[in-house]
């Protein structure tokens, strides 16, 4: 049994049942991975190896990137924690909760906005990430709900809560250089969003 429990993180019963988008070994797992330190409970970041608040959100985080690594087999080199967006000429002050870079290292091809199970918010700031970034990708997650943006161009965005389209995109991007070329474009988006009867959503109507 681990010394720390998720639902005492999370203050609810069965919590970690909830957390459907991500294998009950791997909950489990993150339990044993929670420790004490001065009082306050923290979790070694997988990406950083930084010790990090075990506060809900950051249970969500450490079990994508988990997933990422393992299922998708990204590599930490490419996976960056509280990414900082520059908006115009300078820095905002609030970062990303994380990014998975384009080979280059330098801009980000997915960006993370990730949240504790029940909330709803964060897809406006995330689409604005997306926009100052240009950042072919978002992804919006309470480790219960999952919301996949696809950026076409400047404040035009698809949406799709399949976990499947999400799915195609790590497996047939994962192993590449990490952009989008136009085949890949047409076998991960095309045929997913035809079958969402694809619309083009704007900033102002898109939730």
């Amino acid at each position: 049994m681990p010394q720390f429990s998720i639902d005492e993180i999370f203050r609810g019963l069965n919590t970690k049942h909830r957390l459907t988008l991500f294998k009950p070994e791997d909950v489990q797992w993150i339990e044993t991975q929670i420790f004490e330190k001065n009082g306050k409970l923290y979790l070694k970041c997988l990406a950083s190896d930084k010790d990090r608040t075990a506060k809900p959100e950051e249970i969500v985080r450490q079990l994508w990137i988990k997933k990422l690594l393992e299922e998708y087999h990204y590599t930490k080199s490419r996976i960056r924690v509280e990414y900082a967006v520059w908006f115009g000429s300078g820095v905002s002050d609030k970062s990303a909760d994380f990014a998975i870079m384009q080979n280059d290292g330098e801009h980000p091809y997915i960006i993370f906005e990730v949240k504790k199970l029940k909330r709803k918010d964060g897809l406006q700031q995330l689409k604005s990430y997306c926009n100052a970034e240009g950042s072919p990708i978002g992804v919006w997650s309470n480790g219960e709900e999952l919301v996949v943006l696809h950026r076409e161009e400047h404040n035009v965005f698809l949406k799709s809560h399949l976990f499947q389209l999400l799915t195609k995109a790590f497996k047939t991007l994962s192993p590449s250089n990490g952009q989008l070329t136009s085949s890949q474009k047409k076998t991960v988006w095309s045929k997913s969003v035809y079958r969402l009867r694809k619309s083009s959503l704007t900033l102002n109507t898109l939730f």
